[in-house]
């Protein structure tokens, strides 16, 4: 596809290396020349070589990058103990929890439903942050029966859900029940 438009713009002589990660190319790198070159081995290899280490400094970064994530998790859960540690009421504890899990882990909004047990069925109680007037006008009057909307149930885990369906759906609420093994 390329090829073409390239003999057309004059390009005479490309070399292409991979970006590896993992053992994985996750990317290349492609150099043009208006000339006619011919490389030797040994230039072959170097380029070779640049591409190793290209590779390995792309390692390295997305490992630094890891760290820090890592630390700001360890970072926000030591905040999130920190304000339970100081709650005295229980819808402290859940605005302080709202408030240091959706800040600490970068979330715009958060919110705590509570099981009504006159219609066993989730209803939303408290929130931290602000995902627009529309949404929490929604959100405010929604509930969920077990088996719909935010799916977790005794034993279950969060799950992180990057739904595109509509506010309130039953998988916006970003829980569901895992499938498979811990």
């Amino acid at each position: 596809m390329r090829a073409p438009v390239a003999q057309r713009s004059g390009i005479r002589s490309a070399v292409c290396f991979p970006v590896v990660e993992d053992g994985a190319v996750v990317a290349t790198m492609d150099f043009f020349s208006a000339e006619r070159l011919e490389p030797s081995p040994r230039r072959l290899q170097t380029l070779r070589s640049v591409g190793v280490l290209v590779s390995q400094a792309v390692t390295r970064v997305h490992a630094a990058e890891r760290q820090v994530k890592a630390a700001q998790d360890i970072a926000a859960v030591t905040q999130v103990l920190r304000e339970l540690s100081r709650a005295a009421t229980v819808q402290d504890v859940v605005g302080r929890a709202l408030e240091a899990i959706r800040t600490g882990f970068d979330w715009t909004y958060g919110s705590y439903w509570r099981v009504d047990p006159s219609d066993a069925a989730l209803h939303w109680v408290q929130e931290s942050g602000d995902a627009g007037a529309e949404f929490r006008a929604v959100t405010k009057t929604a509930s969920f029966r077990e088996g719909s909307g935010c799916r977790a149930g005794p034993g279950d885990r969060a799950t992180w859900s990057s739904s595109r369906t509509s506010p309130r759906s039953p998988t916006a609420c970003g829980c569901r029940r895992p499938s498979g093994p811990a």
